[in-house]
């Protein structure tokens, strides 16, 4: 799998929106090609495409069944009803994709069928959460959703988080693409899939991994709509495998092997990274490059980020991280000249390639090539301490003792 360079989407819509069953064609019943068209309707598409376009060009279809992960780049589930019963229909829907082999899949944030006034400002905010974690990113449908500007300035700012979540998320998402396109391992999993021995996970089909190491329990009760009208947290019963989480937007290290209930503000959502891991994050937040992210850098060559659990031990891509005691050390190579790390932990001190650095703020750390700032969580932003480094032939080396 490989980045597209031009923008040359084409999304399928109602390939599946047929009844050949009662039908006589000239070569026969139509209950032969009933559950073939959406597969032919697809392969007339891509023959196209390919013709005009060669391999640069993307594909997102609704209608899907055996045989069509060989064509498509992926699939969104349509006309799911705005409601939080809508919500939850497409968490499961996403999660159990795999069992047909659609490793790439997405949705309507705040659903297609318009039950009245379009998705309310709590069920919008909650879907754009699930969304941000899900491989596809996107809205469009009959509702007020279609133009999230629309809302209130509040709720179109934690649509805005969501969407950069997503957007940090992308060279992790993006390994998990290659990984699935290679052998097959969905991007998103449900528990079971990961852990298909454990009976909590069979019956936790309301989160799911992202990824080996990335867990995610996005809200969907129903009691969600009147608490976040009500600005008060809801209770989201999350089970965690056996293990430590960090709770990647309180910073608080979690024991696993359990169910928890997790209170989420509407800022926020049950988001958990395993406590021995690492992953590339191109974080945002805080901005601490003198030339930001511009808005549609997904990546960049000469950029990249990482998140990394203070008591990350392995080695991860490019990535090798070593937790002794309160530290934590970490080395990178083939590293590019800006390189940033996050670390949802606090530092009592920091020594970058050999050089022990003293603490800056995050302004004074924008105009700096190297150095480090703690950063206090707001609402729906990670806390912990960001570092900037400026890898030497691609290699840099970090020491950090955790406070």
């Amino acid at each position: 799998m490989r980045q597209i360079t031009r923008d040359t989407t084409v999304k399928g819509d109602r390939g599946e929106e047929h009844n050949f069953e009662e039908t006589t064609f000239a070569g026969g019943p139509g209950t032969l090609i009933h559950n073939q068209y959406p597969l032919l309707y697809a392969e007339s598409v891509v023959k196209t495409l390919r013709k005009v376009h060669g391999d640069d060009y993307t594909t997102l279809f609704r209608a899907g069944g055996d045989g069509m992960p060989t064509l498509l780049h992926g699939f969104w589930q349509a006309d799911a009803d705005m409601s939080f019963d809508g919500l939850r229909l497409t968490t499961r829907r996403g999660i159990n994709s795999w069992i047909s082999g659609h490793p790439v899949h997405g949705s309507d944030i705040g659903g297609y069928r318009n039950l009245g006034g379009g998705p309310s400002e709590s069920l919008f905010v909650r879907w754009a959460q699930q969304s941000s974690v899900t491989p596809v990113f996107q809205v469009g449908s009959s509702g007020r959703n279609s133009t999230p500007w629309v809302y209130d300035a509040a709720t179109f700012d934690r649509f805005k988080r969501a969407a950069v979540l997503h957007h940090e998320l992308f060279p992790y998402l993006y390994a998990q693409a290659v990984r699935a396109s290679r052998d097959g391992t969905p991007i998103t999993q449900a528990m079971a899939f990961r852990y298909p021995h454990e009976e909590a996970a069979w019956k936790a089909d309301q989160q799911f991994m992202v990824g080996p190491d990335l867990l995610a329990a996005p809200v969907t009760a129903d009691r969600a709509e009147a608490d976040g009208a009500a600005g008060k947290p809801t209770p989201v019963d999350v089970w965690l495998p056996r293990g430590e989480w960090i709770d990647l937007f309180s910073g608080a290290r979690v024991t696993g092997g359990r169910t928890i209930t997790r209170e989420a503000t509407l800022d926020e959502f049950p988001l958990y990274l395993r406590a021995s891991a690492a992953m590339p994050l191109n974080f945002r937040t805080p901005e601490i490059w003198s030339k930001p992210w511009g808005v549609n850098d997904l990546d960049r060559k000469d950029r990249a980020g990482w998140l990394v659990s203070p008591s990350a031990d392995g080695r991860f891509g490019n990535l090798h991280a070593h937790s002794f005691g309160d530290h934590l050390l970490v080395r990178l190579t083939g590293a590019p000249q800006e390189s940033q790390l996050m670390v949802p932990a606090g530092v009592k001190r920091v020594v970058i390639d050999g050089k022990p650095l003293a603490a800056s703020t995050v302004e004074e750390l924008r105009g700096k090539t190297t150095g480090w700032a703690s950063v206090s969580s707001t609402p729906g932003t990670f806390g912990g301490t960001v570092l900037k480094l400026q890898p030497r032939h691609g290699s840099s080396t970090v020491l950090l003792s955790l406070s």
